[in-house]
Formats: structure tokens, C-alpha cells, sequence
């Protein structure tokens, strides 16, 4: 009866000190993920390379793929204005390592003197490398108005 005991308060302790751990990630994710938001709206090239993984896919809203030069420059394009981007309906899940982060992305603004205004759906997938939290793939989808 006490070996049992023992080994379900192990597994209660282990239980709550990894949903700490996971909390804390989600937390530390959502302050780099508004740090992002930041960025893009900046256009600060610097802060997107400290959040960008070397490694870094971006799969964009027509579907090309990029990686992390790429997309940094495409990012900080000068004919590239932005009026706002704003996300809504956040979604973050912490899986060990890593953190998914969904949720629904809008911008409005023009690039090249034309205006243009998308809605997008969106994946970050978010890992801890180098003692910090960064992007390592971003998946876009554009959603079509009806």
C-alpha cells in the first residue's frame, strides 16, 4: 500500500511540474510571438533575426516557401508599407520543446503604391534553441472572401 502511495504521488508531482513547464513556455512564446508582431509592423530587421531560427521555412499565403533570409527581406521590403497588422484568436500549445501557435492574421497597407489588405489563418511552430524561444516554420493561408 505505501509503494503505491509513493508512486502515485510521483506520478501526481511529475504531472504538475510538467504542466508548470508547459505553461511557462506558452508564456515565454507569447511575449516572443508579440515581439514578432512588433517586428513585422517595424520592419525592424534586427529583431527578426534574433526571432527567426537559422533554420527557419516560411510556407507564405500563395503557397512559395522561403527561408530565413527570404523572408526577413521580404519582410522589411521598403515598398512595403504597413497601415496595421493585428492577429486575434490565439492559440498556443506547448509540446515538450516546442510550442504551436495558431491563429488569425490580418494586414492592411500597400506594397509598391497599391493597396492591399489579406486575412490570413496562420501556424507558427516555435523551439528552444540557443536558451531562447524562436520560429523554425510558419504557415500561412489566405482566407478567401466570400
Amino acid at each position: 500500500m505505501r509503494r503505491w502511495m509513493l508512486t502515485v504521488r510521483i506520478v501526481w508531482l511529475a504531472t504538475n511540474a510538467l504542466e508548470a513547464a508547459a505553461g511557462d513556455a506558452v508564456a515565454e512564446v507569447r511575449k516572443q510571438s508579440q515581439a514578432y508582431s512588433r517586428a513585422t509592423r517595424e520592419k525592424d530587421e534586427k529583431a527578426l533575426e534574433e526571432l527567426f531560427a537559422e533554420r527557419f521555412v516560411l510556407i507564405d499565403h500563395r503557397g512559395e516557401r522561403a527561408g530565413r533570409k527570404e523572408a526577413i527581406r521580404a519582410n522589411t521590403d521598403p515598398k512595403l508599407k504597413y497601415e496595421s497588422v493585428t492577429t486575434s484568436e490565439e492559440e498556443f500549445r506547448a509540446f515538450g520543446e516546442a510550442v504551436v501557435e495558431t491563429g488569425k492574421l490580418s494586414v492592411a497597407g500597400s506594397y509598391d503604391g497599391r493597396p492591399t489588405r489579406l486575412e490570413m489563418r496562420y501556424t507558427d511552430v516555435w523551439a528552444r534553441e540557443a536558451g531562447r524561444w524562436r520560429i523554425v516554420s510558419e504557415q500561412l493561408t489566405t482566407i478567401q472572401r466570400r
